[in-house]
């Protein structure tokens, strides 16, 4: 898969998420070290029901025409799994960044490697 291609799809469907409920304060690229497979992590701004937030990510994802990002890649991470994982500790990034973590730990957990779209928990 295209890296390049990918974390600007991740860009583009955080931007079109902003415009519906989901509204995300976090959304990370994270690359499993065991299998080498991408998710999108996503952490809506309020509590939304799972079928309704796959809904809104597959409009999204069709009507951004996105190749590299399918709905079997993005992750609902909910807000008390964000705290556990230790995102509000990691960095603020409230834009459409791209910032590469490499293996990082944070509060005792190991995070994986990844790319940072947005973090502003």
């Amino acid at each position: 898969m295209d890296q390049e291609a990918l974390v600007a799809d991740a860009q583009t469907l955080t931007r079109s998420l902003d415009e519906t409920m989901v509204k995300p304060k976090g959304v990370m690229l994270a690359r499993s070290s065991e299998t080498g497979e991408s998710k999108l992590w996503v952490v809506p701004s309020s509590n939304i029901d799972k079928r309704e937030f796959y809904g809104l990510v597959a409009q999204a994802i069709s009507a951004e025409d996105l190749n590299a990002l399918d709905v079997g890649m993005v992750e609902l991470v909910d807000m008390a799994r964000a705290d556990r994982m230790g995102f509000k500790q990691l960095i603020r990034a409230p834009g459409i960044s791209r910032i590469h973590l490499k293996s990082n730990w944070v509060n005792g957990i190991s995070l994986p490697e990844g790319i940072l779209i947005r973090m502003n928990l």
